[in-house]
């Protein structure tokens, strides 16, 4: 089940408020889909997890956008052991790709994690980087 969030709803909401915000497109997976969607909000993309991750791997993938391979793939809202599946993938077999994970919980093999958070002391973490990236 998704986790509430005091002030911010749900870290779905979190998510589509710091998109609106930055210009920060979501690539939304399985059944995320259709929350972005009862929110009325359209993600950029929807893939499967396991092929978002197989496409950052591959050199030739010119990104959703065809601009290019991203630098930096950030991941919130995953089932712990899918994502430290995804993210080791990506540590041994991309190129270029830097991953930032942002659950509640560490990520051994993102090249950058947040350590282990109570529920609370994750909502004021995703709160001031909401606001960083509101002010610029």
């Amino acid at each position: 089940s998704e986790v509430s969030l005091k002030e911010g709803g749900t870290p779905m909401d979190w998510s589509i408020r710091v998109s609106r915000a930055s210009g920060i497109p979501i690539l939304a997976t399985g059944h995320a889909v259709k929350g972005f969607i009862e929110r009325g909000f359209k993600p950029g993309a929807y893939m499967s997890a396991v092929d978002v991750a197989n496409r950052l791997i591959d050199p030739g993938w010119e990104g959703l956008d065809g601009k290019g391979q991203y630098e930096l793939a950030i991941f919130i809202g995953f089932h712990y052991y899918l994502a430290w599946n995804l993210l080791s993938g990506l540590k041994h077999f991309s190129q270029n790709i830097k991953t930032l994970s942002l659950d509640r919980f560490y990520q051994p093999h993102a090249s950058l994690s947040l350590p282990n958070l109570s529920v609370d002391e994750w909502e004021v973490y995703l709160k001031a980087l909401e606001d960083a990236l509101r002010s610029g």
